[in-house]
């Protein structure tokens, strides 16, 4: 679920398509996961790894180790390219592209007990969803200084 969530927030926010890893842990062991769109970006598939990792053997804590270090470095990477690439959608993109429900239940409302049907339906954007020009701003002051960082760290700067 979580998965699904991240490429729907990624597609919403108008990134270009990419595989999201994740991992769940139990017993000792540790599975990872991918997730990527269909070709017709219907449909969101996690693929289970077939490797599997066992916290009990030292081999296999260093093979997942070496693992999440490449896969790190790849994410950083594609997060700096990402932004790089990024050009902020217009409002009305972010409209037609919503992640979340429109007329889900606000906190308040979920933890009365207030029947959800009973609201009106609004295709207005909450106000936790307004992007203020001061909120776009600093999302942007940060955007460059993650580039910035990125190219300091392998010596471009």
């Amino acid at each position: 679920m979580v998965l699904t969530t991240a490429q729907s927030q990624r597609k919403a926010l108008g990134f270009k398509k990419s595989i999201i890893t994740g991992a769940t842990g139990c017993r000792g062991c540790v599975q990872i996961y991918s997730s990527y769109w269909s070709p017709d970006n219907a449909v969101v598939h996690i693929y289970e790894h077939t490797q599997q990792f066992n916290l009990t053997d030292p081999v296999q804590v260093i093979r997942l180790h070496a693992f999440c270090s490449k896969l790190g470095k790849y994410i950083q990477d594609l997060f700096v390219t990402d932004l790089q690439d990024w050009t902020p959608p217009a409002e009305m993109t972010l409209q037609n592209h919503r992640w979340r429900s429109p007329d889900r239940p606000s906190e308040s409302e979920g933890s009365t007990g207030t029947d959800v049907r009973a609201r009106p339906i609004s295709n207005r954007p909450s106000d936790a969803d307004a992007a203020g020009t001061d909120q776009f701003s600093e999302v942007m002051k940060w955007r460059d200084e993650v580039v910035q960082d990125n190219l300091f760290m392998q010596g471009q700067v």
